[in-house]
């Protein structure tokens, strides 16, 4: 649990899992594993600045802060599964206005943009609502993403489902699945 700094290097192929959960301090992460399959970290430092460089990386679990600084080289990545806390608890305390988040939601989510699928867990639909006008300056963050599935709360009002709709149809441009399901 005092965990501040993990860092891992191997082209061992007996390693193919690693989990990194609630290690509160844990701050940096610096992981090279040319034979890793799956990375899950969890429960980590709000500002926690990590590096994931793994060739043969199949699938990525991330339920951090956006103020999290993750870098990942994964070429092969299937699947990545992202819940952002300060999105999931509504605080947005890193940001000084509303809605302010939308640029590094934006840019952290094209940290995952050549995965096959992504997954999202968020608490609020609208903090997935991106502008029109936010759309036609800022390019798509999941472009290469084959599969979007969303779990969050469902809109309460028929132009919220349209805006979603939109919005979701930008996030992952490219997506010939999209799956959305209301948390119970």
């Amino acid at each position: 649990m005092n965990l501040e700094s993990f860092t891992f290097s191997s082209n061992s192929s007996l390693l193919e899992t690693i989990i990194l959960n609630e290690s509160y301090n844990l701050k940096y992460i610096n992981v090279h594993a040319e034979h890793l399959k799956q990375f899950s970290v969890s429960g980590c430092h709000d500002c926690l600045k990590a590096t994931i460089n793994t060739p043969n990386l199949v699938s990525f679990i991330f339920k951090e802060f956006l103020k999290s600084k993750v870098f990942v080289k994964a070429t092969n990545l299937r699947e990545a599964g992202i819940l952002i806390w300060d999105l999931w608890d509504g605080d947005l305390l890193a940001f000084n206005e509303p809605w302010r988040h939308f640029i590094t939601l934006r840019d952290f989510l094209e940290k995952f943009g050549f995965s096959e699928k992504v997954t999202l867990y968020i608490r609020e639909f609208k903090t997935l609502i991106f502008s029109e006008e936010f759309r036609k300056n800022f390019s798509s963050p999941l472009y290469g993403v084959n599969h979007l599935f969303v779990m969050t709360n469902s809109p309460k009002e028929v132009k919220d489902i349209y805006d979603f709709k939109d919005s979701l149809a930008w996030i992952a441009p490219s997506t010939n699945k999209l799956s959305f399901r209301q948390r119970i």
